[in-house]
């Protein structure tokens, strides 16, 4: 298989739990050791922190999350991708605002063959603005 599909299971999978508020389960896809940064909140080290951040991410009441894998290369045991995201978030009149972001995630093939995240850098699109 190549690392498009491989990561676009890793990724699917978490998905999955991120739509059921699992958090434990969005931190399983991530290596023991991992680190979560994010614009949404400080740096995460380790599943348990990540699944902390998750959870607090889920009580902020977003909807309709998507992700699409835009690039995706592995050279034997590490493997890099690209990911754009979104979300509509809830905002104080009563409605909601799409976020978009892209990620960064450098990865691992675990003994078992399979993948796992070792780190994820998330980066808000809003805040993303060049000027010549």
């Amino acid at each position: 298989m190549n690392a498009c599909v491989d990561f676009g299971k890793l990724f699917d999978g978490y998905m999955a739990d991120y739509a059921r508020h699992d958090g434990v389960g969005c931190a399983s896809v991530f290596t023991s050791d991992a680190e979560l940064h994010s614009p949404y909140g400080p740096p995460a080290r380790g599943r348990a922190a990540i699944a902390e951040t998750h959870r607090v991410w889920f009580e902020g009441g977003e909807t309709n999350n998507t992700y699409a894998l835009s690039y995706a290369r592995a050279n034997g045991d590490t493997g890099v991708c690209f990911l754009n995201f979104g979300a509509d978030i809830p905002t104080t009149n009563g409605g909601s605002a799409r976020v978009e972001g892209v990620s960064l995630s450098a990865l691992e093939r675990q003994s078992d063959k399979s993948w796992k995240i070792r780190l994820l850098s998330m980066n808000s699109l809003e805040s993303c603005h060049m000027t010549k």
